[in-house]
């Protein structure tokens, strides 16, 4: 009788190994975003969170009048403002009656998102690819510099990106 050869990993350890790397990965992510996060908005994107951090304070302290969020540079205009979903400078409004007005608060909100996203990003690509294609773009996605970099930044539409891909995955299984 002609025995298989047995496979050094099995499906279900090789599994167990992935999402062991991928929880190292997500740590490294997310102590990478960490590093200066209470650094003031003088990078390269310091106009839009700006902004956002603006409309933060001035919801923080004229109400929390979620339809109308407010700039500071309008002049003697309201400061009405046209922009995207304000679901983060509402939440970092929210924080800063707890903690005060500090920059680590919106940085901080956007580096929760990343973390709440890259499982699910992990797992998506899994599905799709297979698990070593999965560490891989988890590890690329990590710690590309534009995705540390903007993944520790008070910018609304990085958010989104997070928001959108937990439910991706499960349309993606449907």
């Amino acid at each position: 009788m002609r025995r298989r050869p047995q496979k050094v990993f099995g499906t279900a350890r090789r599994r167990y190994y992935e999402t062991k790397l991928a929880i190292t990965i997500w740590i490294l992510a997310v102590a990478a975003r960490l590093i200066l996060i209470d650094q003031p908005y003088i990078d390269h994107w310091s106009w839009r969170q700006s902004d956002v951090a603006a409309i933060a304070r001035n919801f923080s302290e004229r109400g929390f009048h979620f339809a109308y969020p407010q700039i500071d540079w309008a002049g003697d205009a309201t400061g009405y403002v046209g922009t995207e979903f304000p679901i983060l400078p509402f939440l970092a409004a929210i924080c800063y009656k707890f903690g005060g007005i500090h920059e680590w608060i919106g940085r901080s909100q956007a580096v929760i998102f990343f973390a709440v996203s890259l499982p699910f990003f992990f797992l998506l690509v899994r599905e799709v690819f297979g698990g070593d294609a999965a560490v891989w773009a988890t590890v690329f996605f990590s710690f590309a510099p534009l995705s540390v970099f903007a993944g520790r930044s008070l910018v609304v539409s990085k958010t989104a990106g997070a928001i959108w891909r937990s439910p991706f995955l499960e349309l993606r299984r449907s």
